[in-house]
């Protein structure tokens, strides 16, 4: 449970401390006054990375860095990012020990909700890929050790590609034996991510459909259905080979866990294509819910919950189920006012007249 929180230059707090009483926050108050920055500045000390903007944009326009602390029940994290001149770099401290990013990362995981959640089922593979890779680096070090490893690798392909197309090297013999080495490389991690995330989706589709049956009182069964761009058997290296014509002609790689996708079925079928809007808000707040008991089963902890103006999105009936899981781990809700919350055991931060952005 985070007690305190302090942020220094981070967005529109320059100096900013607050202490946390309740187990469920609620922070009030009209738009444009930062309440989606506290919550973005919990987010970034539970992963490092922002749910909505890069780094640089996160920095007080009058700093040169920003920093954030949260003080948890046994210990001290702190994010910090600091630009000097053209260069740039971000550090990670356990108490006053620095420790690599990843170390951070899964921690003190979180669960974000938000009303732009609703674009993962409209919005292209690279939000999707998004969201596995945050899930599963909060809940499993392998992972993201490998996912950090196929990065890495991937980066020093795309650059040979990216030469190889600027200067007409097409037809260079030994192009496919250099290619030929980042392929075997990359076998490992990328069998790695593929299966890990295809055994998550088969797990949460199962968690789902519960969490959506209880929302909705209707049975639907959901398909999380993986679809990786290459085969997740011995024909990898084979795959990658016969895409090397195409690669150097695109100067980058076309094929690997970096271009996959998932789709929600139902009834064999895309749900964008069959489902309604209201459907579709109580399709995400089960996954939200399931996410939850995912990560506290991979965990054995609750993640925080961030709750981003959700409320208002939401009908009465979805809004209840939702209030009935808050206070069963730390929860931090933004909303413009309380909602059908002032019955709750809640710490309420009003920001209202405050002068942040």
């Amino acid at each position: 449970m985070i007690k305190h929180l302090a942020l220094t230059n981070f967005r529109s707090y320059k100096d900013f401390g607050i202490d946390f009483t309740s187990s469920i926050v609620a922070i009030i108050g009209p738009n444009a006054v930062g309440k989606t920055n506290l919550l973005e500045s919990i987010y970034v000390s539970a992963t490092t990375k922002s749910f909505r903007a890069h780094d640089p944009e996160l920095v007080n326009f009058e700093a040169d860095f920003y920093k954030v602390r949260c003080q948890h029940e046994d210990e001290m994290t702190e994010v910090r990012y600091v630009v000097t001149g053209d260069s740039h770099h971000k550090t990670a401290l356990l108490g006053d020990v620095k420790k690599p990013l990843s170390y951070l990362v899964g921690r003190h995981p979180v669960v974000l909700f938000e009303p732009r959640d609703l674009s993962l089922l409209y919005d292209g593979p690279s939000q999707r890929r998004r969201y596995l890779d945050t899930i599963l680096s909060q809940v499993d070090r392998a992972y993201m050790k490998q996912l950090s490893l196929y990065r890495r690798i991937l980066k020093q392909r795309n650059s040979l590609l990216h030469q190889a197309k600027k200067y007409g090297r097409a037809d260079d013999a030994s192009l496919s034996d250099q290619l030929f080495v980042f392929d075997v490389q990359l076998a490992e991690p990328a069998q790695h991510l593929m299966v890990t995330r295809a055994d998550f989706l088969k797990t949460m589709a199962d968690q789902l459909n519960g969490e959506y049956g209880r929302i909705a009182n209707l049975t639907h069964e959901f398909v999380l259905e993986y679809r990786p761009s290459v085969s997740m058997d011995n024909e990898y290296l084979s795959e990658l080979r016969r895409a090397h014509v195409r690669d150097v002609a695109a100067g980058f790689s076309t094929l690997g866990p970096h271009r996959d996708d998932f789709s929600i079925l139902r009834d064999n079928r895309p749900v964008v294509e069959i489902v309604s809007r209201g459907e579709m808000r109580t399709l995400i707040l089960a996954m939200k819910l399931s996410e939850i008991e995912y990560m506290q089963a991979k965990t054995l902890q609750r993640p925080t919950l961030l709750l981003d103006d959700v409320f208002s999105e939401l009908d009465e009936r979805r809004r209840q189920h939702l209030i009935a899981i808050v206070g069963q781990q730390q929860t931090f809700i933004t909303a413009t006012e309380l909602d059908g919350m002032s019955n709750m055991d809640i710490q309420v931060i009003d920001l209202s007249g405050v002068g942040h952005g």
